[in-house]
This record gives C-alpha cells, structure tokens and sequence, in this order.
C-alpha cells in the first residue's frame, strides 16, 4: 500500500491532483446512498452528532488540523455534547518544531488558541481508514475499548467533515487511504440500520472551499457557485479550468434545510 508522501509524489502538483479528482468523482456515481425519510426532529444538542476528520500530518498540512480544531470549539458554543462529537487528528502539529509556539495552534493569522481543550479521540496511528468507518458504523468492537463512535439513531442528524488530500476514487489519511466505495458501503449499512434521520458529508479535499455564512444547505451551494467566489479560489476542474467548483450530491431537496439542523442552536 502506497503512503501518503508516495501517493502525493506520483501526482505532478496539486492542481493536477484536484483535476483527477473531480474527473473521478464526475465519471463515477457516487449518489447511490439513500437518505431516510424520518422527520426531522426540533433541534437540540441531544439529537445532532458531529464526525471532525482531518485526514493528513505533518506541518505542511497544518490547515487540515487547524480547521477541525476551530470547528470543535464552533460546535461546543452551539451546545452539541462532547460526547457527541468525533475527533480524528494526527495531532503532531500543536508540537512540532516548526511551531513558533509550541503547544499553541491558531486557525487565523493572530488568531486565539484552537488547540486547548480539544479531545484526542482518535490521534497518531489510530487515524486510520478502518477505524473512521467503524466509528461511523458504531462498532461495537470499539465500545468495548471505551472509544467513541456514533450512536445515533432514526431521529438524528448527522454532520461529517473531511479535510486532507484526495485523489481518484480516495481521500488520504496519515499512512493510507480510504476509498469511495468504502465509504459509501458505511452510509448505506447505516441508512439500512436507521442511524440517522438526515446526513450531511462535507469532504474539503484538492483544494475544495467551504462556506458556513448562508442559511440553509443550498443557500450555500449558490454561494460557493458565485462567480466572484469561484474567482477567488485556485483550482481545476473540467469546466472551470483554473478554478474549483463546487460538488453536491444525494437528495437535494435537503437543500432547504438550515445549517443549525446540523449544527445545533
């Protein structure tokens, strides 16, 4: 199996890397996940549970850490539990030598401490394509150990964020990858077991964008379609060539949905 450095140095550059991503992405079906037709609950921190993934190490790769960092925090302010919430990080770069301020991670330029108080749920060797899917699935396996996994159930919402590299058909992770239809076989094993009510996956890969400003799901996908938006990115895809563009698949009449849905009050 390819580590991430050797899979990274097959790719001629990033650019070229997001190209054969969304090709991929654009020539396959990757839709076929059901969603459930269960109702959606009135929102509180109890029914809403959050998966935070930042797929790669290294102090390259700081942004992917940072990010998910900061959103922890995000949902703990609008009063999702802890319990409720997934961390994966390689956790490396709070540490690192290059860091100016050891121990400290900002996700802003002069921005405050992210890093403090964030759960170490799944860190170093444990981020790993194996045990994301089993924590989506709620492996027993993994209970028994004391580690968190989901345990939702019909009336739940359910949020994902990825965040590393990607390339056709995969995600990265630290030392492996995880592919597509791995992923998609989870979110069907968990519509057919009923684990949630709505999901939503966001995967921030090859030089993706993410907008949590608007209101509703698709307030947000014709935000990101903006073309002053789209200008202010880098990137490449078959029909913006020179600039991302953003993807959504699944049920979009989910679009009317609002952001607290998923991210609490």
């Amino acid at each position: 199996m390819l580590t991430e450095r050797q899979l990274l140095a097959n790719s001629v550059n990033a650019d070229d890397c997001y190209r054969k991503f969304v090709e991929t992405v654009n020539d396959k079906s990757y839709t076929t996940v059901p969603l459930a037709n269960s109702p959606t609950p009135l929102v509180n921190g109890s029914n809403n549970w959050v998966v935070l993934a930042a797929g790669s190490k290294g102090w390259s790769n700081y942004a992917d850490q940072s990010m998910i960092y900061r959103a922890y925090h995000m949902f703990r302010s609008y009063g999702i539990p802890d319990d409720h919430i997934i961390m994966f990080h390689y956790d490396d770069i709070a540490n690192d030598t290059h860091n100016p301020t050891p121990g400290i991670v900002i996700n802003v330029p002069d921005g405050p401490d992210v890093y403090h108080g964030v759960p170490k749920d799944y860190t170093g060797n444990d981020v790993t394509p194996e045990n994301y899917l089993a924590v989506l699935k709620g492996d027993p396996g993994l209970v028994k150990k004391g580690r968190k996994v989901l345990k939702s159930g019909p009336m739940d919402n359910i949020f994902l964020w990825f965040g590393d590299h990607g390339l056709p058909g995969v995600v990265l992770f630290p030392s492996s990858y995880l592919h597509y239809t791995d992923l998609n076989n989870a979110l069907i094993y968990m519509y057919e077991n009923k684990r949630y009510a709505n999901l939503v996956i966001y995967i921030d890969t090859c030089l993706s964008a993410a907008d949590l400003e608007h209101r509703t799901l698709d307030q947000q996908w014709h935000r990101l379609n903006r073309t002053d938006v789209i200008d202010e990115t880098r990137g490449l895809t078959p029909e913006h060539p020179g600039h991302q563009h953003p993807q959504r698949y699944g049920n979009l009449s989910m679009g009317s949905k609002h952001l607290s849905d998923f991210f609490g009050n």
